[in-house]
This record gives structure tokens, C-alpha cells and sequence, in this order.
């Protein structure tokens, strides 16, 4: 409004960045599944940012763990809930959670609901917004926001990177 855009320019540039901030939420149940980690362009490379797995030792319902209900066979998801809901201490048992959300696909289907959801709004805002430095670091900005490298600890398996 106060670049004097028209209703429709408006409309989908606020659709943008709450399209942007529901998939940055999405990305942060992700990252707290998989983790984070610095790069070599951090002054401190390799520090994990996020306790893997905190939501789980939390007893939280993530989006993660909704998305694992309709996937996760019932007697699995019973077993899951009853886990996730006695906030475990155990980082074995956390990466037991984590590794049935990984082998279900709950995870990686959160990813990609954010990429969508993204996605779409861009393609709504796309045409209605003319070309500029502005409108490339808004699409720079939605890409960041689920393009991050994720990383994952897989039980007796390295710290790897996922892409």
C-alpha cells in the first residue's frame, strides 16, 4: 500500500508472505527433525543450531507428526504418540521417533508442502508485480525460506547432508 500498488498487487504480495511464513513454520518443525548446521561461511562451521529432535523431548505435535498420521501404519502411530507424549529424554529414543517419521515419508512430504505452498503464491504474485531488484529478492527470500540444507542423523549412520 505505501508503494501505491493496486488491490490486486496487494493482495498478493500479503498472500506471498504469509504463503512464505506458513512454509517458514513447516521448515522449522523440518529443521528440528533433521537439524541445522553452520557452513564454512559461519564464523564457527559445523555447530548444530538446533537440539535434534527438541519438539519430540517437548511432547509437541509438529506438523511432522500430523502429517505421519495418515502414513505411519496405526499400531506404529499409537506406539509413536505414546512415545512423543511421555516427552522423552533419551536422544536414541528421539532418533527412534525420527527415524519411523523418515521411513514413512512424513517429513520429506512437509518439505514439499512448503515448496508448493510457495510456489503457488509466487505464481500468483508473478504477474501481478513488475519485474525489479525488489521482486527478485522477494522470490529470494520464499527460496530461502525452504531451500535451506537440511541435515539428519540417521541411527549408527554419520551426520549426513540431505538436499
Amino acid at each position: 500500500m505505501m508503494g501505491h500498488g493496486t488491490d490486486e498487487q496487494v493482495e498478493a504480495i500479503g498472500n506471498y508472505f504469509e504463503s512464505v511464513g506458513i512454509a517458514f513454520q513447516i521448515m522449522d518443525d523440518v529443521l528440528n527433525l533433521r537439524g541445522i548446521i553452520t557452513t564454512t561461511a559461519d564464523k564457527t562451521p559445523g555447530k548444530m543450531l538446533k537440539d535434534l529432535g527438541e519438539d519430540i523431548r517437548a511432547g509437541k505435535v509438529t506438523y511432522p507428526i500430523v502429517k505421519a498420521i495418515g502414513r505411519v501404519p496405526h499400531d506404529e502411530m499409537v506406539a509413536l504418540w505414546g512415545v512423543i507424549k511421555s516427552k522423552p529424554e533419551s536422544q536414541d529414543v528421539i532418533n527412534g521417533c525420527i527415524a519411523t517419521l523418515e521411513k514413512y515419508g512424513a517429513i520429506q512430504v512437509c518439505i514439499d508442502e512448503a515448496m508448493a505452498i510457495v510456489e503457488d503464491a509466487w505464481l500468483k504474485l508473478d504477474p501481478t508485480v513488475p519485474d525489479s531488484f525488489y521482486k527478485i529478492m522477494l522470490r529470494a527470500f520464499g527460496w530461502f525460506v525452504v531451500e535451506r540444507k537440511t541435515w539428519t542423523r540417521i541411527p549408527s549412520i554419520p551426520l549426513m547432508m540431505l538436499v
